[in-house]
């Protein structure tokens, strides 16, 4: 290969690493910035009002039927755990009362199961991202410098075909690592979509 051929190749291999760890960085960066105070108070302000939001309700329910049982003793001047058993068997024969009141306590412990989830996952993923950034822009420089350097050199050390074999080993580490780097990036958006949902709704709520 001609020197000016080697040098447009040397400078795009260091843009190319230069970026990868710029990226990688960035990434990393995000990772750490889920420590600070600011994310985390964010992330408990929105789970308060995820449990705020359904215990209203749900505390409502329950008043409205305590309220009830009360007026019952009253009428009928009966101890609390005879009108209760009664009112139960009577107007509430499956169950249905309480099961919803089950459901929407289950409802609300998923919800907040799953913002806690999808914040850690983004936290996680952001920080997996950033080694892969680095790792890829080191495996690039160690197996492209020295690639270029053998090619650039008169009495070639290696045999075309060699030369090829080192060319394609790189294709592979890069398609390898820009499918990681993809996979990645999906969950990412995946996590960051569920968890926007619930800030998006608190920011709606007032809460944050």
């Amino acid at each position: 290969m001609s020197p000016e051929s080697i040098s447009i190749l040397l400078g795009a291999l260091t843009v190319f690493v230069v970026s990868t760890l710029a990226f990688g960085h960035r990434y990393a960066d995000k990772c750490g910035k889920f420590d600070e105070k600011s994310k985390t108070d964010e992330l408990n302000r929105i789970l308060r009002g995820i449990r705020a939001d359904s215990f209203v309700s749900t505390f409502e329910k329950i008043w409205g039927f305590l309220r009830e049982i009360d007026r019952k003793m009253v009428v009928k001047d009966q101890d609390m755990n005879n009108i209760v058993m009664n009112d139960i068997r009577e107007s509430d024969p499956r169950g249905k009362f309480f099961n919803n009141l089950i459901n929407d306590l289950e409802q609300t412990f998923g919800d907040s199961v799953n913002v806690k989830n999808a914040w850690e996952h983004i936290r996680v993923y952001y920080g997996k991202l950033g080694n892969i950034l680095y790792w890829f822009a080191g495996i690039e420089a160690l197996v492209g410098y020295p690639l270029l350097v053998l090619v650039s050199q008169v009495n070639l050390f290696l045999t075309l075909q060699q030369y090829l074999i080192c060319l394609a080993v790189l294709i592979i580490v890069a398609v390898t690592f820009i499918g990681l780097i993809i996979y990645v990036r999906r969950k990412i958006s995946h996590n960051s979509k569920i968890y926007n949902e619930y800030r998006d709704k608190s920011l709606r709520l007032g809460e944050i």
